[in-house]
């Protein structure tokens, strides 16, 4: 659940190639909101990443699939996002959603999400389970080669491993998304 929306702008699908991550911040933010997010970026304490792209959709956000609704808490994102720049390293998150289906590209809003919020567990535990995955078949594949340090691969999937471990491990992760989902 998302309970900080910034922003409601109109804005075509290439002026949202052109932004960068904090942009939106910059253009369209509270004070409130500038300060609160930007200034650790700014002390270099912090970094953003932007979301739009999706799998069905890529970069076109007139297709956007990616829904905002509000509830009493604020809003609730639901949907899926693809290659985000930085994902897993940035603390804040700028996610395009929709928020008016009948308003095409305009009716997209940003909302500033951090690494901590509801559901990026899940997000960090897919992403690691599936970099595992891809670099296991990697070292497979090239046999002996993949496993010594004369090629990247091997190093690759020690970082990949350790994604699974780092800030809470997978085990514990899916069990705290169970109980959310048996509540």
């Amino acid at each position: 659940m998302c309970t900080r929306p910034w922003s409601r702008r109109t804005c075509t699908p290439s002026t949202y190639r052109r932004r960068t991550a904090g942009v939106p911040l910059l253009l369209a933010a509270s004070e409130e909101v500038k300060s609160r997010y930007l200034a650790p970026v700014a002390r270099g304490e912090a970094m953003f990443s932007y979301a739009l792209s999706e799998p069905e959709a890529g970069s076109d956000a007139a297709a956007m699939r990616t829904k905002a609704v509000r509830s009493d808490a604020g809003y609730v994102l639901n949907g899926v996002k693809r290659w985000i720049t930085n994902a897993g390293v940035s603390k804040y998150y700028t996610v395009m959603a929709v928020t008016d289906p009948a308003a095409g590209a305009n009716g997209i809003s940003a909302f500033v999400l951090e690494d901590g919020d509801e559901g990026f567990s899940a997000c960090k535990c897919l992403a690691s389970d599936v970099a595992m995955q891809v670099t296991t078949d990697a070292v497979q594949l090239l046999g002996g080669y993949g496993y010594v340090n004369d090629y990247p691969v091997e190093r690759m999937m020690r970082d990949a491993k350790i994604t699974q471990i780092y800030e809470g491990t997978n085990q514990i992760q899916r069990m705290v998304m169970a109980r959310q989902l048996l509540k």
